[in-house]
């Protein structure tokens, strides 16, 4: 049993570390490089990732497209997780737009997941 609780510990300790360099920023600016030019290029990847999204929606209920235009707003977020074991994280990127407005709220967002399971996910929505 006590070798049982020393393998599942370690697997805690190993599943969390490569969770943490699963997380870490990608987005950092470079030595040297203007922080607005990599700030800028973050955001038109989420505007190209909403234009393929909300295309992708319509392509497949074309009805929804009336309704986010009618609608006071819409948000469209991608996310990526991981799970190994009984521990898993994800995190994702988004945008807002207020249809009255057109002013663009850029957005990261982050989960945490607990109980037993192993795998990947990709989505959008």
């Amino acid at each position: 049993m006590k070798f049982v609780m020393t393998i599942t510990r370690s697997l805690t300790i190993l599943g969390f570390g490569i969770l943490v360099g699963c997380t870490s920023n990608i987005r950092d600016t470079p030595p040297g490089e203007d922080r607005s030019v990599a700030l800028e290029e973050a955001r038109n990847d989420a505007r190209a990732m909403a234009r393929d999204t909300l295309q992708d929606l319509y392509a497949k209920q074309p009805a929804a497209k009336q309704a986010v235009e009618n609608s006071a707003g819409y948000a469209v977020f991608s996310n990526f997780g991981l799970k190994i074991l009984v521990a898993g994280s994800g995190m994702g990127e988004g945008l807002a737009v207020n249809n009255k407005t057109r002013k663009e709220v850029f957005m990261k967002m982050a989960e945490v997941q607990a109980g037993l399971g192993f795998g990947v996910k990709k989505f959008r929505q």
